[in-house]
């Protein structure tokens, strides 16, 4: 039997935290996807897409819901580039070559 310790693995480097800077100067800073609490990550696919943000902006959420600047395609923006950040991406996103 092979036992590990999850205090002695050998974590990858990760990326710089993604963080955006709102209109009043508030920084609020993502989750990085692969250090979400496993709790968080089992859930996540069961809430809604408010929830999710919720999780992934902790405490910043509020400021962020709260900056008038902040709607749907900021939103969808400011998604899109955690998740390029974070090199996140779904079968069929990622780049290729043209079919000549």
């Amino acid at each position: 039997m092979a036992t590990v310790k999850l205090a002695k693995l050998d974590r990858e480097k990760r990326p710089e935290p993604f963080s955006v800077e709102l209109t009043d100067g508030t920084e609020v800073t993502f989750a990085d996807p692969k250090r979400l609490a496993f709790s968080t990550l089992t859930e996540l696919d069961g809430m809604n897409p408010f929830e999710q943000v919720r999780a992934i902006t902790g405490d910043g959420f509020e400021a962020l819901a709260d900056d008038p600047e902040m709607d749907g395609e900021a939103l969808e923006l400011l998604m899109g580039l955690w998740q390029d950040h974070y090199g996140m991406t779904t079968p069929g996103e990622a780049a290729s070559s043209s079919g000549s």
